[in-house]
């Protein structure tokens, strides 16, 4: 299966930076969030990508992953200073409701979800991001399994709801290589035909 892949502009989207002179990127497990999580939000300098990772046979008798994550986005709500965020591994609807709050009140510019659990019922809850946040340039669902058409009606609905412009919006329905679902894609030709319609009707 090939990668649906809609770019809206010729622009080069946001990456990582790790210079330390205008910008600070972060890269951290999640598992270690509790950690860092105050010197983020906390921080005068510039963040330009946060990444947050959940590992799968995660063990701990003080924290578990979902307590770790919802802790870290409580001590992220308010913060302005990141602009893009990297969202990778188990991380599901339940997972992502722990970020809610933090994504409503951001200006993230950028945004991917690689290799997730995220699907139809984890984009209502990102309805109130994407409707809110008109500084979106970058929406990468690369590599997530559980995308279908439902999940792109409601992404799409949403992203109409606001004069969103984004420069580059990137989906496929399978992971690449993983031979188990070349003939099972999730996104049917109405859901591909519905991405092509939204990306014409961008600037």
């Amino acid at each position: 299966s090939h990668p649906i892949t809609s770019p809206l502009s010729s622009k080069t989207p946001p990456r990582p930076s790790t210079s330390a002179s205008n910008s600070e990127a972060v890269w951290t497990n999640i598992n270690s969030a509790h950690r860092s999580r105050s010197a983020i939000r906390h921080t005068r300098r510039f963040v330009r990508c946060l990444r947050l990772r959940l590992k799968e046979g995660y063990e701990s008798t003080d924290h578990t992953p979902h307590s770790v994550l919802c802790s870290f986005g409580q001590e992220l709500e308010g913060c302005t200073s990141i602009e893009s965020l990297i969202l990778e591994g188990k991380l599901g609807t339940n997972e992502l409701e722990c970020l809610k709050d933090f994504l409503v009140q951001s200006t993230l510019r950028g945004i991917k979800f690689h290799r997730t659990e995220i699907n139809h019922s984890s984009f209502l809850i990102l309805r109130d991001f994407f409707i809110g946040n008109k500084a979106l340039k970058v929406l990468d669902l690369s590599n997530n399994l559980f995308i279908d058409d439902k999940a792109i009606l409601e992404c799409i609905d949403a992203l109409l709801r606001v004069k969103v412009n984004l420069e580059t919006f990137n989906i496929d329905c399978v992971r690449p290589g993983d031979d188990s679902h070349d003939d099972n894609c999730t996104i049917s030709e109405s859901g591909a035909e519905l991405i092509a319609w939204f990306g014409s009707r961008s600037k």
